[in-house]
């Protein structure tokens, strides 16, 4: 399956780079939210709405849709005469190509993978 084994120090930011980075994003909204440090949970749902729809400047994909196969709907969004299905085999026939989870997963890995080649080739730079 290609998966190979990393050991990793733990609790270091500048190592786990990818998941601190939106943790970084989701305690800045919360803190900028919350009037009160004891209240974070109340607006948590809020702020996950707002984020899992977002573009990620790496993967250039949502994780709303790398989660669900599609993109998500929102009531502001929705038109009456919309593509919505109409029925349950008309929205699985819809849903099917979106999930070509082979597809969505390399084309996720080749964008990682050429940001981490651009992060490197920034940091010989500046090393030099």
């Amino acid at each position: 399956m290609g998966i190979h084994k990393r050991h990793i120090s733990s609790y270091s930011a500048h190592v786990n780079g990818r998941v601190e980075k939106p943790n970084q994003s989701l305690a800045n909204i919360l803190a900028s939210i919350s009037q009160n440090t004891n209240d974070w949970d109340e607006p948590l749902p809020h702020t996950m709405l707002a984020l899992n729809p977002a573009i990620h400047e790496t993967t250039y994909t949502s994780p709303f849709f790398l989660e669900h196969g599609r993109d998500i709907r929102l009531s502001y969004t929705y038109e009456k005469n919309s593509d919505t299905p109409q029925n349950k085999y008309e929205y699985v026939e819809k849903l099917l190509p979106s999930l070509c989870v082979e597809h969505t997963f390399n084309k996720v890995l080749n964008n990682l993978r050429d940001q981490e080649a651009s992060h490197v080739e920034l940091s010989t730079r500046a090393t030099k």
